[in-house]
């Protein structure tokens, strides 16, 4: 048999339900709301600023609310530079709490240095450098929980040119408010940008010195700054200071483990120490992460070659000009490659080939006319060696192929005169010397 509840006792267990439910909510939230604020506060005495906004705004978007949290999240504002933000919670907390006294005093400190900041950048807008830097000081030492200051201090270097204070300023405020990491880092990085400009401008017209200690200091504000470090190993590498240009290709190549160029430059300091085996595989490496690379398959065809390995050489050279036909390089070395080997054809090609790349290059006339002279072919040699002149006039490689191809030419007045003008180089001088002194003799020999 069903026993029947009475509907009065049905309206008094649906009303105890209810409270129950209700009361279970409400201890719920309060837990909740206890740990998202316990978190709040952790996050911020730990620096941990991100962390602490996401917990507080968790807690103020939910409508949960009250004076200590409103407080809680403009102390967190605070902190990270935000003085809007800062102010309209810590109004909210005295709207929650009427007649708190350290709300209103916290107010009022939120003023007194959004104030002040607007006038020490007044100050520094009408050109009043020096007062305005006092002014900034001043901030930094009532307000020394505060990074805006700091800042604001280190903007008013960056523009004065006072690299060294402001990045001493930006650097102290991101140990104060790690939460703006990139925007200081930001600006420490555009100090190194400006002073590696410098360097750059020095590095053009070749004060390497000059450039040197520039993109030195550049990379001490910056340490990873890759783009100069790579730099600093090219100054290092003319001023041919191989050993400093290796760390700083190293340092490159750590920074940025996939810069194919410093591979590719640490194979060259390799090869400049006389470590063929590390530079080849330098080489190598550079050509594995960028296979488009066509200077790295050049530079490991010149150790390839010297190593006797001609056909690799060749290959390596015909790889470069497959994805850049108009590297002149590569034509040159090839010329030298098979003109070294008796291939005179071949290497005549590829140096006209060059040439029409490069038409000014006086040393390639000067290796055509070689070419044409080792190949027999001496009036082609003498055209040659006579464009090389008209591009550097006293270059004493062109007169002598030009003394070789009169001579055999038999035009023995003409070679005398070219042999002349080519011994006053000591590079030519012995083999010039011998001609003049054999001249005659030659000259019996070559033109009965």
């Amino acid at each position: 048999m069903r026993v029947q509840v009475p509907p009065s006792a049905q309206n008094i267990f649906v009303t105890r339900t209810d409270l129950m439910n209700k009361l279970l909510l409400l201890l719920f939230t309060t837990l909740t709301f206890s740990n998202s604020y316990n978190d709040a506060s952790i996050a911020f005495e730990s620096k941990e600023y991100k962390l602490a906004l996401d917990a507080i705004n968790e807690i103020i978007q939910n409508d949960k609310g009250n004076h200590k949290t409103f407080y809680l999240a403009s102390k967190i504002y605070y902190a990270v530079g935000d003085l809007d933000n800062a102010n309209s919670n810590i109004i909210r907390a005295i709207e929650s709490k009427n007649d708190s006294e350290e709300y209103r005093d916290y107010q009022k400190k939120l003023e007194n240095l959004k104030t002040n900041l607007k006038s020490a950048q007044k100050t520094f807008d009408n050109g009043y450098v020096d007062d305005a830097l006092l002014e900034y000081s001043s901030l930094i030492n009532n307000f020394p929980d505060s990074p805006i200051p700091l800042y604001s201090m280190g903007q008013v270097y960056l523009k004065s040119n006072n690299y060294k204070m402001a990045v001493q300023n930006f650097n102290k405020a991101l140990d104060m408010n790690p939460y703006e990491k990139e925007k200081y880092n930001k600006s420490i990085s555009s100090i190194s940008q400006r002073i590696a400009k410098s360097g750059d401008g020095k590095f053009r017209v070749k004060e390497y010195e000059e450039a040197l200690q520039l993109y030195l200091e550049a990379v001490s504000y910056n340490p990873s700054f890759v783009a100069v470090l790579y730099r600093i190993t090219n100054v290092y590498q003319q001023m041919r200071d191989y050993d400093n240009a290796k760390i700083y290709a190293d340092k490159t190549l750590f920074y940025d483990p996939v810069h194919y160029k410093a591979m590719k430059t640490l194979g060259d300091l390799y090869y400049k120490l006389g470590d063929l085996s590390n530079s080849i595989a330098s080489y190598n490496e550079s050509i594995s992460t960028n296979p488009q690379y066509y200077k790295a398959y050049y530079s490991l065809s010149k150790v390839l070659n010297e190593q006797g390995k001609t056909s690799d050489a060749i290959l390596n050279l015909d790889t470069a000009l497959s994805i850049n036909p108009k590297y002149d390089k590569a034509y040159i070395l090839l010329g030298v490659i098979y003109s070294d080997n008796s291939k005179y054809e071949e290497a005549i090609y590829n140096f006209n080939r060059a040439i029409d790349i490069n038409g000014k290059n006086y040393k390639l006339y000067w290796r055509l006319a070689e070419t044409y002279n080792r190949s027999e072919q001496y009036s082609q040699a003498k055209d040659a060696a006579k464009k090389s002149l008209k591009i550097k006039r006293n270059y004493a490689g062109a007169f002598f192929e030009l003394g070789y191809s009169e001579l055999y030419m038999c035009n023995k007045v003409a070679a005398i005169d070219a042999f002349d003008k080519a011994k006053k180089d000591k590079t030519y001088r012995k083999s010039s010397k011998h001609y003049l002194d054999n001249i005659d003799q030659l000259f019996a020999q070559q033109c009965k």
